[in-house]
């Protein structure tokens, strides 16, 4: 090798850190099929929230209220207080969603009631009927 070669080499393995082998999960540290999170969302949180805008949120909607009522606030932002309001109220509109072709859902059921109810034919049976 050559002088060159050498410092390249050094130059190289200073600039490059080392690969460090770490692993800051202990083995088995979690059980196999249990979340790392047992306690689930902190029971605090809550208990500000509810102190904050009350225990039913009415100041919430209050302020949401008055957020809707301010001529400075954005038209858009009155829409999605008011979708939101609406949601609450009377829950989310139902989404009709249109298949096209294929059969109608109430022929499926149909056809799957009477294979449901049609006796089990083995295949002997279809041999001896000629069906087979």
């Amino acid at each position: 090798m050559s002088t060159n070669t050498n410092a390249t080499a050094d130059a190289l393995a200073m600039t490059v850190p080392a690969v460090v082998e770490s692993n800051p999960i202990e083995r088995h540290q979690f059980k196999p099929g249990q979340s790392g999170n047992l306690s689930g969302r902190p029971k605090t949180e809550r208990a500000y929230l509810r102190q904050r805008y009350g225990k039913d949120g009415r100041k919430l909607f209050e302020r949401l209220e008055e957020l809707r009522l301010d001529p400075k606030t954005p038209r858009r932002v009155k829409a999605d207080i008011d979708k939101y309001l609406l949601d609450r109220m009377f829950g989310r509109a139902p989404q009709m969603i249109g298949v096209e072709g294929g059969p109608s859902l109430s022929q499926l059921l149909a056809e799957a009631g009477a294979r449901l109810a049609a006796p089990a034919v083995t295949v002997e049976a279809e041999a001896v009927d000629g069906r087979g």
